[in-house]
């Protein structure tokens, strides 16, 4: 699907700046930073979709460990609870599956939290195990230290997501004002055929669309960092 959003892209771009579609062919690496770009994002949804799951599935540990369960027996006797909160099919709920399912075989859960920590690459995960075992090591109060470390997660967690809820609407503006130029260009040519012959076929017309497609990819790639907000 992205390979062929890309072809269409760089096939607009030519016909657009260049006057012929088939010039879409010169700006194929422009095509492999688009599909490399919506495979990124694609990433970074998933990930945002798993890091919502990995909050609720610390909270209900915590609750369970709150009345009397132990940190392992929490962690799987949170599956069913999880899979009734955000369905059998989330990635979160696999994941603690796969979780509860190694516990059983009785490896250690500093072992299969790490795992997970690496496989999923989330910072919020490797921050709680690091506490996990720093809270094993240490002893004393350790549901104290976790519980601790769970709500400062979760706050993180919830101030990303009301960060992204802000700015959905400045991001929608920002993907329609980029589309505008391209968009007034494939406009001009249909509605006033003749009208940007002048910039097509010849040297001078070359250059300054050329000039002109570097700004506009310059200011697409500027206007995302700007919307772009991290924690």
């Amino acid at each position: 699907m992205y390979i062929g959003e890309a072809v269409l892209l760089v096939g607009a771009l030519g016909e657009a700046f260049y006057g012929s579609f088939a010039v879409g062919v010169l700006l194929l690496p422009i095509a492999g930073w688009y599909v490399k770009r919506k495979e990124n994002l694609h990433i970074r949804r998933e990930s945002e979709k798993l890091k919502e799951g990995f909050k609720e599935c610390l909270l209900l540990v915590m609750a369970a460990v709150n009345v009397g369960y132990s940190l392992e027996n929490a962690w799987k006797s949170s599956l069913g609870e999880l899979a009734a909160l955000l369905g059998k099919d989330h990635i979160m709920v696999k994941k603690l599956a796969a979780i509860s399912a190694r516990l059983d075989m009785n490896e250690s859960l500093e072992s299969v939290l790490g795992d997970f920590a690496k496989s999923s690459k989330l910072e919020e995960a490797q921050s709680f195990c690091e506490v996990m075992k720093f809270a094993k090591r240490s002893g004393g109060n350790y549901r104290k230290i976790i519980q601790r470390s769970v709500l400062q997660i979760r706050e993180k967690i919830e101030v990303e997501s009301e960060i992204r809820t802000l700015t959905a609407g400045k991001r929608m503006e920002q993907r329609i004002m980029s589309l505008l130029p391209l968009g007034i260009c494939l406009y001009l040519k249909g509605a006033s055929p003749g009208y940007l012959d002048v910039l097509y076929g010849n040297l001078t017309g070359i250059v300054i669309m050329s000039i002109l497609l570097a700004a506009y990819g310059a200011a697409f790639i500027v206007s995302e960092k700007i919307v772009d907000i991290e924690v």
